[in-house]
């Protein structure tokens, strides 16, 4: 199937876009993941603590079949610095999801509600804050994803450009 030169086009720039969006979120990411290592913390206090379990979608496959679901955890935290309150509900740099429930479960169980915990925090903006710091996958994965979608989008772009009709 052809897109012609229009199609082409509005697809090369709408991946495009996607994919630099996506480089730099995700780069973004990677960046804080790295520099959350070095930012302070202040005691908070967690104030809700769930596993959220939401219907997998499509697929045949065996395993697909027997684990309808993923369970995703969801703490939320208060925590204050100079007087100001904020709340936070990042636990970390990597998304946590999976059909595993026990593993979900053993993920939250540090985290109960009530439960004092350490929220470390950028110092420039402390509502960009998280429970566990350090390097985390998923902001890899977004500029992977990203770098695919601009690689993708510019060539349909040239192609498009060059292509006579």
């Amino acid at each position: 199937m052809r897109l012609g030169k229009i199609g082409g086009l509005l697809f090369g720039t709408l991946a495009l876009g996607a994919g630099l969006f996506a480089l730099t979120w995700g780069i973004q990411g990677v960046l804080a993941s790295l520099a959350s290592k070095d930012w302070p913390t202040a005691e908070g206090t967690v104030t809700q603590s769930e596993l959220e379990k939401q219907r997998k979608k499509g697929g045949a496959a065996s395993n697909q079949r027997r684990n309808r679901f993923t369970y995703t955890p969801r703490v939320t935290y208060e925590f204050s610095v100079e007087g100001q309150s904020y709340t936070g509900t990042r636990l970390s740099f990597s998304d946590y999801a999976t059909s595993n429930e026990e593993q979900m479960q053993q993920v939250i169980a540090p985290y109960t509600a009530g439960t004092s915990v350490t929220v470390h925090y950028d110092p420039d903006k402390p509502t960009e804050c998280a429970l566990q710091t350090g390097f985390g996958w998923t902001p890899v994965a977004i500029t992977g994803a990203g770098c695919i979608l601009t690689f993708i989008g510019s060539i349909a772009l040239v192609g498009s450009i060059r292509r006579k009709s």
